[in-house]
């Protein structure tokens, strides 16, 4: 698997009191891995309740992964803009402005809905993150994106899934 990630909680985002989120991806291409599947164990988000900066690169030999400075902006009403668009018929073009990095709010997925289910009550797991090819440039599925959800009803470290969808 390869480092995809690293986020620390905070005010742009909610790890249910937790402390950070790491996300790992597996690297094998033509399907070789069920990424499209958070149970699956392709990818892995894994939430730390501590954050523990010792770990912070890795170790040299794997320190092959750049930092890329995040902002955050404005958070964007959803549901308001998606509303807007159906009375002015312009859902297709607020659908793409959606697709994009972002933390939070409603998934918007390039093909089928795949949110998880929380296993302890069947409801769908809240979204903590999606991510595109923009910001994590990887190689075997250009124009990808990948989500990341929490089961709100579990703290422990496993209650966290990751699912990526090629372009």
């Amino acid at each position: 698997m390869c480092h995809m990630a690293q986020l620390d909680a905070g005010p742009w985002l909610d790890l249910n009191g937790n402390a950070r989120l790491t996300l790992f991806i597996c690297h094998a291409t033509g399907g070789q891995c069920e990424d499209w599947d958070p149970w699956k164990g392709a990818n892995k988000a894994l939430i730390q309740k501590k954050r523990d900066d010792s770990m912070f690169d890795g170790p040299p030999t794997v320190r092959v992964y750049r930092r890329v400075a995040l902002a955050v902006e404005s958070p964007v009403d959803e549901y308001a803009l998606m509303q807007k668009a159906k009375e002015q018929g312009t859902t297709r073009e607020a659908i793409e402005t959606l697709r994009r990095d972002k933390l939070g709010g409603g998934a918007v997925w390039l093909h089928q809905d795949d949110t998880p289910k929380s296993p302890s009550g069947g409801s769908p797991m809240r979204l903590l993150l999606q991510i595109t090819t923009n910001i994590v440039a990887f190689d075997i599925t250009p124009g990808g994106m990948g989500w990341v959800f929490q089961d709100p009803t579990d703290p422990s470290e496993g209650s966290a899934r990751m699912l990526w969808q090629g372009g």
